[in-house]
């Protein structure tokens, strides 16, 4: 659906340097950025060491225009599962195979605190108190805090280890998993999820050191996931319905970044 032409196909870069390319995008068929597939950018890069073997890697990319989506400020939250506290959850997502599953989100921030709000529709809830939340249906969020660039890039590897990532059941109001990555992730965040006539609602809250943590006290941005834990078919379903895995192929350069407003 996108053609690109790339201002160099090939360069050289001197030690200590940065060289830009720019790639040209044109929309071929018309189509809405929602609906249209990505750009692939396939790159080869090589290191030429002296003395040595050159060093040699592919890099691959998914590109097309993405989102800009903006976390707002917002006043202190209760973390509790009742979600009168917040306005209408602006953004939403579905399954286009399971027309009975689908969420509303927010994600907003406070001088303390980075807050996540979630209303899940699922007309079959299955929950068993005493398992892990993957055994069940659950809500997970992934939140990445690295400078807009790196994060932006990031085509997966290490992801997790670099990432938030909880995952939480209805009723259930443990964190899913003790993970804390390199960067600093704090012990005290509070994710909680209850059920509802229509399905199950989540909120979470995580101390603002996360993102101050790696970008500093004027930090700028988030890259975040909703994903949904489904066990309707029989057997555990991950689906993630408002960006692609960023562990998959299906990664899209910039997918989910949050700008603070």
């Amino acid at each position: 659906d996108l053609s690109g032409n790339l201002s160099q196909s090939k360069l050289e870069v001197a030690p200590n340097s940065v060289e830009m390319v720019e790639l040209q995008l044109r929309n071929r068929r018309g189509l809405s950025v929602d609906n249209m597939k990505p750009f692939k950018l396939k790159s080869h890069i090589s290191y030429a060491f002296e003395n040595q073997p050159t060093l040699e890697f592919p890099f691959t990319y998914y590109i097309k225009p993405e989102s800009k989506y903006l976390l707002k400020k917002t006043k202190s939250k209760t973390i509790d599962g009742d979600l009168s506290d917040w306005n209408a959850l602006p953004y939403s997502m579905g399954d286009k195979n399971a027309r009975d599953l689908s969420a509303t989100f927010d994600v907003a921030y406070d001088a303390d605190f980075i807050y996540v709000a979630a209303e899940v529709t699922d007309n079959d809830i299955k929950v068993m108190p005493e398992s892990s939340p993957w055994t069940q249906d659950y809500v997970g969020i992934i939140m990445n805090n690295n400078t807009t660039t790196k994060s932006a890039l990031d085509v997966g590897a290490g992801w997790f280890r670099e990432s938030l990532y909880r995952l939480v059941s209805p009723e259930k109001g443990t964190i899913a998993s003790n993970h804390h990555g390199s960067d600093g992730t704090p012990d005290d965040i509070t994710i909680v999820a209850k059920t509802s006539t229509t399905g199950y609602t989540m909120e979470a809250k995580i101390p603002i050191d996360f993102a101050q943590a790696v970008q500093g006290k004027d930090w700028k941005t988030i890259r975040f996931n909703l994903l949904i834990g489904d066990l309707d078919s029989g057997k555990g379903q991950e689906l993630y319905l408002f960006q692609p895995n960023w562990r998959s192929k299906e990664n899209r350069v910039g997918s989910g970044m949050f700008f603070k407003k």
